[in-house]
């Protein structure tokens, strides 16, 4: 499965809680205010930090409840980031009954992101991502053309071989040397905007991740 780490990972206007019980987000509009349950747990036993308190707002929790605002008309700067952590008494399962709103008072459109548990698209992964899968597959996400790339496969004796995907059909060329691939154009030719499946690699060990994109 996909495993978020940073609200930056995640789609526009997206929460999404971790495992250890940060609320991350990601917000094209300055946030003023928020609210939502926290679902399958007993009850939120705490809630602080973050840009929420960073930002001066104050926080409460109450049963599996979270609301957060500020007295003084503070907000949180659209952008992505940690948006509170949650001491939790139970394991949850998601975000629900969200409500958000902008500076001045106004409904913004938020939703929960449930990360996909099987990655088999790169139309799977939040925008301007890479993500290998188990056969080597490279699979991209992204919002601009892109004119050329290089990364370090990790956990990896050596990358044997990539070729392939949309690089391949772009005309770029494509070499690998040790753990590295690097792609570019001779022809100054682009891989458009959009998603799909980068290149195909072929391995020599078993590959962890990307890294140094």
């Amino acid at each position: 499965p996909l495993i978020i780490t940073d609200g930056c990972e995640l789609p526009e206007n997206t929460f999404y809680l971790t495992s250890d019980g940060s609320v991350l987000y990601n917000s094209t509009d300055a946030i003023g205010g928020f609210q939502f349950s926290v679902d399958g747990v007993n009850s939120v036993v705490s809630a602080s930090g973050g840009d929420a308190t960073d930002s001066g707002f104050t926080v409460s929790a109450g049963n599996t409840n979270v609301l957060a605002f500020s007295f003084s008309g503070s907000t949180i700067a659209a952008g992505c980031g940690t948006l509170v952590d949650l001491e939790l008494d139970g394991t949850a399962t998601g975000l629900s009954g969200i409500i958000v709103s902008d500076s001045i008072g106004g409904s913004l459109d938020f939703t929960y992101y449930e990360p996909p548990l099987i990655i088999t698209d790169g139309c799977d992964l939040p925008e301007n991502t890479f993500y290998l899968t188990s056969d080597g597959s490279v699979l991209y996400n992204s919002t601009d053309a892109i004119g050329g790339f290089q990364f370090s496969v990790d956990g990896v004796n050596s990358v044997v071989s990539a070729s392939g995907g949309d690089a391949t059909d772009s005309g770029f060329t494509v070499s690998a040397g040790n753990t590295n691939v690097l792609a570019f154009s001779f022809s100054g030719s682009t891989i458009a905007a959009g998603c799909g499946t980068l290149v195909e690699l072929e391995l020599d060990g078993t590959a962890t991740g990307l890294s140094g994109i």
